[in-house]
């Protein structure tokens, strides 16, 4: 008789416990397919009034599309929002991704710090962000009050990840309330500061080799680094010098590809 309480107990259990799992399976269904679902659902754990989260994941998301558009214009101008006087101008069959390209190496090292990297990722993300910003976009039924010119942003970059940092103050009515929202963060994984880092290794090999190409410590970096790494000559060029452009390609471990590309230009004797 016990034998059968116990077995029907743990019957029980194990239904309870599928049943559990389908319901948890269903609201991550949900909140991966439909925004409206995620915003009154996270309302629900929160205690947040739904559309407070519908105007926070909106500004987080505008930082976050321009977090990766600075990453990618930046690295494809050796780090710069806005390219130094030393650069030369690079063509491709994508207008869009013609550019002028910074000298790391124009008899001398040029080479921007991590802090001119992070600042210049702050210049980017602040001019893109205002685009983004229009929460007019936005379909709730409350009032929204801000200042487009009202913010700030700040980037800062480790090892492997970037983080971005934004202040916007946003106030929302919501019922006799006025709800504050103005900090908002973002944060991945990037080899930005790894590409960077090559760079500098590649530029200082070149000093030590004056005009010769070392092919050899190209091929190493590139291996060592799980990248690939080309290198041309820019065209176009007079006044008895030569310039060739780098460009380092990385994928990172979001499978997306990374770029980051620089110049070093000598004179001809």
């Amino acid at each position: 008789m016990n034998k059968g309480v116990k077995k029907s107990k743990k019957a029980q259990v194990t239904i309870f416990i599928i049943i559990a799992i389908v319901i948890v399976a269903g609201i991550i269904l949900v909140l991966s397919v439909n925004s409206n679902a995620r915003h009154f659902i996270l309302s629900i754990f929160s205690g947040k009034d739904d559309r407070v989260i519908q105007v926070n994941d909106y500004i987080t998301n505008c930082l976050k599309d321009s977090t990766d558009n600075a990453l990618f214009y930046n690295g494809l101008q050796g780090g710069y929002f806005t390219t130094p006087d030393k650069s030369v101008f690079y063509r491709t069959d994508n207008l869009s991704l013609s550019r002028y390209i910074p000298y790391y190496l124009d008899k001398n090292k040029i080479i921007p710090n991590k802090e001119q990297l992070e600042k210049e990722l702050n210049d980017a993300i602040t001019n893109n962000i205002k685009d983004c910003l229009n929460l007019n976009n936005l379909q709730i039924d409350t009032n929204l009050t801000y200042n487009i010119d009202n913010l700030n942003v700040k980037t800062s970059l480790t090892k492997d990840v970037v983080n971005s940092l934004l202040y916007f103050p946003v106030y929302l009515d919501i019922g006799n309330k006025k709800i504050l929202l103005d900090n908002y963060d973002f944060q991945e994984k990037t080899n930005y500061l790894l590409l960077h880092n090559v760079s500098v290794q590649l530029t200082e090999i070149q000093l030590e080799n004056e005009d010769s190409i070392c092919l050899s410590c190209i091929s190493d970096i590139a291996k060592k680094n799980n990248l690939n790494i080309s290198n041309q000559d820019a065209e176009g060029i007079v006044n008895n010098s030569r310039i060739i452009i780098y460009n380092l390609i990385k994928e990172n471990s979001d499978k997306k590809t990374e770029f980051f590309s620089f110049a070093h230009k000598f004179y001809k004797t």
